[in-house]
């Protein structure tokens, strides 16, 4: 019998993921070797947009992708016939496609003046304002830190639930 691992969802998931991670490892540090080796922060406001677009992109996006695995075997192993009805790799592209537009649609609101990229210590990187002046920079920083908790507790609550009967 011959595997077809390119058909499975959890194919279709890593596939995604190992490729979102290979993409932001390429985009995010690029910038940080050209400060390396030119010896200083260069590129103004639009490299740092740029760098900071990036890392919150792939910082955002690497743990919706692991969630929606995290889910997938939850379903997968807990709920078999509402998983055999409901998830196919077809679906799981859909929702690959989904998580990436949301990840970048979420990292663009700071150019369009909600939340705010700043450079970051020692100044090599650019990131979320870590120290707003306002609430709605303020807003958009908790509202990461709060996304990514709560993506964290539901792989935590699927992993629990597949292990405990």
């Amino acid at each position: 019998m011959k595997l077809e691992r390119h058909r499975t969802v959890f194919f279709v998931f890593i596939a995604g993921l190992a490729f979102a991670d290979l993409v932001g490892i390429f985009l995010t540090t690029f910038p940080v070797l050209l400060v390396y080796f030119h010896g200083y922060y260069f590129g103004g406001p639009m490299m740092c947009n740029y760098h900071a677009f990036t890392m919150v992109t792939f910082g955002i996006l690497t743990p919706m992708i692991a969630c929606a695995m995290a889910l997938e075997r939850y379903f997968g192993i807990r709920h078999g016939y509402f998983y055999m009805l409901h998830f196919s790799p077809q679906r799981a592209r859909m929702a690959l496609l989904s998580l990436w537009l949301v990840a970048i649609i979420f990292s663009a609101l700071p150019i369009f003046g909600f939340g705010q990229y700043a450079i970051q210590y020692p100044g090599t990187w650019c990131f979320l304002n870590l120290h707003p002046e306002n609430a709605i920079d303020a807003a958009y920083s908790i509202t990461f830190a709060v996304l990514n908790l709560l993506l964290i507790g539901v792989m935590i609550i699927c992993n629990i639930g597949v292990q405990c009967k």
